[in-house]
């Protein structure tokens, strides 16, 4: 074996180790980010949930700016506001943590590209891109941030029309 062969294979070797750590830092990355996103839905459906049954049992208001509010609509602010706190931190720095490793490994994809070696990280970059998976990402965030906006917005109306108002909207709330 030449001197130039050695080089490469002890190259390579090395290379592997390097790879297959980038792999196993990518793997707590996405657990991580799976947890929190998990923990995110059960928050906003119990916000949800909460925010109904207020609406529903309690008569509770604050005056806020000349402004008759529901106790209901401060419990979604407090949701809208951990969701969008959970989005920072989720889209500002695991996100990125992810994809820097996800980078840092498609780099190595196509270092070894011509000798067949790696090539996973590029295959799932081809079905899902940054961008997709940027997109997917903002969707999962803002639908429950809008219908928490539109359950404030549909509350304020109802208050502004008096007890009918509230009468109707808990209804929809499910009270009899």
């Amino acid at each position: 074996m030449s001197e130039d062969e050695k080089t490469h294979e002890t190259r390579l070797k090395h290379d592997v180790r390097v790879w297959e750590a980038a792999l196993t830092t990518q793997m707590p990355f996405n657990e991580l980010l799976i947890r929190s996103r998990t923990t995110v839905v059960t928050v906003a459906m119990a916000v949800i949930g909460a925010t109904l049954i207020a609406f529903k049992e309690t008569s509770i208001t604050f005056s806020i700016c000349t402004k008759e509010v529901h106790f209901s609509v401060v419990i979604l602010a407090i949701g809208i506001v951990f969701l969008g706190t959970q989005f920072g931190i989720d889209y500002c720095y695991y996100f990125r943590l992810l994809l820097g490793a996800v980078q840092f490994t498609t780099e190595m994809d196509n270092k070894y590209r011509e000798e067949g070696m790696f090539g996973l990280t590029t295959c799932i970059n081809r079905s899902i891109s940054q961008e997709r998976a940027r997109r997917i990402l903002f969707a999962y965030y803002l639908v429950p941030i809008i219908l928490g906006i539109v359950l404030i917005v549909l509350i304020l109306l109802c208050m502004g029309k008096g007890q009918e108002g509230v009468e109707s909207l808990g209804q929809l709330a499910g009270s009899k």
